[in-house]
C-alpha cells in the first residue's frame, strides 16, 4: 500500500510558494521624448490627396453658388417678361372688347351716315 501513495503522489500538485517578480523601473531619458517621428510616404501622399480633394469641393462650390445666382437672375427677367407680355395681352384684349361693342358700333354708323342692322352681324370668337 505504501507505494500506491507513492506513485499517485504527483510533485507537481505540491504548491510551492512563489515569490514576488522584482519590480523594475524604467526610466525615460529626456532626450527620447524630445525626438519627433518623421511622416512616412504615405502619411504624405494621403494629406496631399486629401488637401487636393478639399480645395476641389472649395472651387466647385463658388462655382455651382455663381451658377445658381445667375440662374437665379435669369428666372427673374424671364418672370418680368411673362408678367409684361401678359400685362400687354390683358390690354390688347380689353381694346379688342371696347372695339366690337355694339355701342361703337352704331355710333360709327350714325356718323358716317349708314344704318346698323344687329341681326345682320355675326360675332365669331375662339
Amino acid at each position: 500500500m505504501d507505494n500506491t501513495a507513492r506513485k499517485n503522489f504527483d510533485e507537481t500538485q505540491v504548491a510551492v510558494p512563489q515569490q514576488a517578480a522584482p519590480k523594475t523601473v524604467v526610466q525615460v531619458s529626456p532626450s527620447s521624448v524630445d525626438v519627433k517621428v518623421p511622416f512616412s510616404f504615405i502619411e504624405r501622399a494621403a494629406i496631399a490627396v486629401g488637401s487636393v480633394l478639399v480645395l476641389c469641393f472649395m472651387i466647385a462650390l463658388v462655382s455651382a453658388r455663381i451658377a445658381l445666382g445667375d440662374s437665379q437672375r435669369t428666372l427673374q427677367t424671364v418672370n418680368s417678361q411673362i408678367t409684361n407680355v401678359t400685362s400687354n395681352n390683358n390690354d390688347l384684349k380689353q381694346e379688342i372688347g371696347t372695339l366690337n361693342s355694339s355701342d361703337r358700333l352704331q355710333h360709327f354708323a350714325k356718323t358716317h351716315g349708314l344704318t346698323f342692322n344687329e341681326q345682320a352681324v355675326r360675332n365669331v370668337s375662339k
